[in-house]
């Protein structure tokens, strides 16, 4: 374990102690790692020990004289007197001498020593930090500010009033600080960092960012460290990208980012991009991921991404002739014939016109069939070798009409049904049976899930024809649309459900306004009936289609004497006042609390590796979104009074006698969502139990996860008059 690893783990485990002892072993040594030593002293300057650390840190002076690179040394110098607080004559002397051999000729100099402390040399804690800041203040530069204002520019400076002034990005005005407080809160920013970019030229930073986005993404990583790509979005996205560009620019960016052999590529969304302190050549990339992997599926998988990614691999020989190496030698071992045809299929990439294993390719093409194809493609994880595999097909199998007709619906992948569809679109004899497997398709539509939501999206919402003039044929696909929403939702497939939402939600229900027009009424009643199952749709969504149905025919009877009232949120006086009452904790107590964190935090330094720091923003955030979220709610919110409860009907503001054949009887308490309280029987009008029983009168039967319940009685709740 090196000294690095040995110091962070006693920092880790609050071993004082153990910690000290291991200093002063290391103090002792004979040589001395600049790069080690500059760690240690980061890490310790950010830990919980840097107080009482500081009366220890300057025995490390002999061995820092034996450093011989004079920036590493003078880097290390800064951090020491950034934790000493022993205050020693000898400390100041030395810090006198490298200063005047750095900045003696400097105007004001003696001036400046004066008020780091070193003229009288009591009191020259971060001394050399001090200078510098002092040193680059100028009219013009900038600064950030650890305690939460963000960037600022320096608009004055005087060292007679030992004052500055500024104008932050994340404060209004210009502020007035005093050197003191401009040492304890300040961190100076040369003028190509990319937050003084940001704050000082935004315009062009923009310009050049829509130009150049590797450059400036790049630039902004070794600025500010690594980051994810939410914290790149919150750096970037309308303060230097405009908001409705940002989706495309991210895209077109982040494709650049992980081709940068500088650049370290995150395995998935919560990892951060790193910046590396040497390029890693696409070769050397290549050979060291493969020395990870531990499949034969992940070397296919390195191998495509590679020679998808980096094509110009293929004319540098010695790098070809290691990748041909290693497929020849996973084809030598014992695969299945999926894994086979993927490492023949990168094979010939490699070596094109040379390649002489097509018949092997042609072989194991023709021992696929109706009953095995769907299978087998599933086994290979990479969409374009799959549709690769039906180009083949397609070539050299005497039956591949076949083969795609049993299988055009029961492909996963969008890209093979949409290769498939084509081309048996264009052959005469397979049209017939081509119909006759849409009509299953329509009939089936939870046999084939993924193949209907495909062919709906592509053929139906994205065919303007159709849209303008459907036929009946539509129509069922409509019905058979919603008959499977409601099994997916049954199967919690989440991605699926929301896709089909979307479907209907978007351009203003523009999908069923279009599919309904001119229906007759039993076909509405039907198709709301089925929408009405679906337990993704909300009240207002059925709101929509319930008078979008009414304009499709006027002739179709109200059955739901819904009023328009659907966007209010029905509440107690009691649950009116907790909702404010959180209001106005959030707005007067928790964020003030906020952003005293925040500038706790901040002032801890080295916000790449703050967790504190970054914790705090996430609570802010969070904060901020819950009164966004509550705002708007209790500007809807209306406090139920007696004559808003109806006596005829199961509805909000009622005490609800319910039997089931499991449960016996049992009585529920209808009121709003900030009341709710499941535990004891009081739910929420808009959850979907109180939804299924609305409406309803006693006798009636409902059901509900598959379970049927009788209304036995119901009796409106009286509140006081407010």
């Amino acid at each position: 374990m090196s000294y690095t690893d040995e110091f962070n783990k006693h920092i880790q485990n609050k071993n004082y102690s153990l910690f000290l002892e291991l200093w002063e072993e290391y103090c002792v040594n004979d040589q001395v790692n600049a790069e080690e030593l500059i760690q240690i002293l980061e890490e310790v300057k950010n830990s919980i020990f840097s107080e009482g650390f500081g009366k220890h840190v300057e025995s490390i002076v002999p061995l820092w004289e034996a450093i011989e690179d004079k920036e590493l040394a003078y880097y290390v110098l800064r951090l020491i007197f950034d934790i000493q607080t022993s205050n020693v004559p000898e400390l100041a002397n030395i810090a006198c001498e490298e200063l005047k051999e750095r900045y003696g000729d400097h105007k004001h100099y003696n001036e400046k020593l004066r008020l780091v402390g070193l003229r009288n040399k009591q009191n020259f804690s971060c001394a050399i930090s001090n200078f510098e800041l002092l040193n680059h203040m100028e009219k013009g530069k900038f600064v950030f500010h650890t305690g939460g204002w963000g960037t600022g520019e320096i608009m004055e400076i005087s060292l007679i009033r030992e004052q500055l002034i500024l104008e932050f990005d994340l404060v209004p005005g210009k502020k007035d600080l005093s050197f003191q407080n401009a040492f304890n809160n300040l961190i100076a920013l040369e003028n190509g960092h990319f937050l003084s970019r940001r704050f000082g030229t935004p315009d062009l930073l923009e310009k050049e960012a829509k130009e150049n986005p590797l450059k400036v993404l790049k630039e902004m990583l070794g600025d500010l460290g690594k980051k994810t790509a939410a914290e790149i979005k919150d750096e970037f996205c309308f303060l230097v990208i405009p908001e409705e560009d940002w989706g495309k620019w991210w895209q077109n960016a982040r494709a650049k980012l992980k081709k940068d052999p500088l650049v370290v590529t995150p395995k998935n969304i919560k990892e951060p991009f790193v910046l590396r302190d040497q390029a890693l050549s696409h070769e050397d990339r290549v050979k060291q991921q493969l020395a990870q992997v531990k499949s034969t599926e992940e070397t296919v998988s390195v191998i495509y991404s590679f020679l998808k990614n980096y094509p110009e691999l293929l004319k540098k020989e010695e790098e070809k002739t290691f990748l041909l190496e290693k497929i020849n030698e996973l084809l030598e071992s014992d695969l299945t014939d999926s894994l086979k045809l993927q490492l023949l299929f990168l094979k010939e990439d490699l070596l094109a016109k040379k390649f002489e294993q097509k018949a092997e390719i042609l072989n194991l093409i023709k021992l696929l069939s109706s009953s095995n194809l769907t299978d087998f493609l599933e086994e290979i994880g990479i969409a374009a070798l799959k549709k690769r595999v039906l180009l083949n097909i397609r070539e050299s199998h005497e039956e591949w009409v076949g083969l795609f007709v049993d299988n055009v619906f029961k492909f996963s992948v969008s890209i093979l049904a949409d290769y498939a569809y084509k081309e048996l679109s264009e052959q005469d004899q397979a049209k017939t049976l081509l119909e006759e497997k849409k009509q299953d398709l329509v009939e089936n539509p939870t046999l084939y899930g993924d193949a209907f939501i495909w062919f709906f999206q592509k053929f139906i919402c994205k065919n303007k024809e159709v849209l303008e003039a459907p036929g009946e044929k539509e129509r069922f696909f409509l019905e058979s649309f919603f008959v499977l929403l409601h099994y997916l939702e049954t199967q919690d497939n989440r991605y699926a459900i929301k896709k089909m939402v979307q479907m209907v939600q978007k351009d203003r229900f523009l999908l069923i306004r279009s599919l309904i027009k001119g229906t007759s009424v039993e076909y509405l009643k039907e198709l709301l009936l089925l929408a009405s199952k679906c337990r993704s749709f909300g009240i207002h969504d059925l709101t929509i289609l319930q008078s979008l149905a009414k304009v499709a025919n006027p002739d179709l009877e109200d059955k739901t004497k819904e009023d328009d009232l659907e966007n209010i949120i029905w509440t107690t006086k009691e649950g009116y006042e907790k909702i404010k009452s959180r209001i106005e904790n959030i707005a007067t107590v928790e964020t003030v609390k906020n952003a005293e964190e925040i500038k706790e935090a901040r002032s801890h330094g080295d916000l790449k590796e703050n967790s504190e720091y970054k914790y705090a923003l996430e609570k802010r955030s969070r904060l901020q979104e819950e009164l966004k979220r509550l705002s708007k709610q209790i500007t809807q919110a209306r406090i139920l009074a007696p004559e808003d409860i109806s006596s005829d009907e199961v509805g909000v503001g009622m005490l609800v006698s319910v039997s089931s054949d499991e449960n016996g009887l049992v009585n529920y308490t209808l009121l709003g969502p900030w009341e709710a309280e499941p535990d004891d029987n009081i739910l929420s009008y808009l959850s979907r139990f109180a939804q299924a029983m609305k409406g309803l009168k006693k006798g009636d039967v409902f059901a509900y996860q598959g379970k049927d319940y009788t209304i036995q009685s119901f009796e409106p709740i009286l509140f006081q008059s407010q």
